[in-house]
């Protein structure tokens, strides 16, 4: 994965919105969505789902990608919960109950690893 694959694929992570994402990629809906489609299909899976007209992790990759080299690496969810929260918090609004209950699951896991 790429530099640029990898900031729109965060970006997506993080906002949960095309729209958004594309404002703060500075790039066309459009585009980012097809770049997306190519990401899942050199995966052979969906990365996200459309929830409620927004985008989620998909179950079967609840992993954040991260590039180091030419090898893709799996990070854990909880560094992208802690992002989200900080964009809340930034935004002034609030992450929905599912999150939130996510995160402190994440937390008393991170802890007793």
């Amino acid at each position: 994965m790429d530099t640029a694959s990898l900031k729109e694929f965060l970006a997506l992570a993080e906002t949960q919105n095309f729209w958004e994402a594309s404002e703060l990629l500075f790039m066309n809906e459009s585009t980012l969505s097809k770049h997306i489609k190519k990401l899942e299909s050199k995966r052979m899976d969906s990365i996200f789902d459309l929830v409620a007209q927004h985008m989620a992790i998909s179950l079967l990759t609840n992993r954040h990608f991260y590039a180091s080299g030419q090898h893709l690496k799996l990070v854990p969810l909880a560094p992208a919960l802690y992002s989200q929260t900080y964009l809340c918090y930034l935004k002034n609004t609030t992450l929905n109950a599912t999150a939130t209950a996510m995160l402190e699951y994440m937390k008393g896991y991170i802890k007793s690893v």
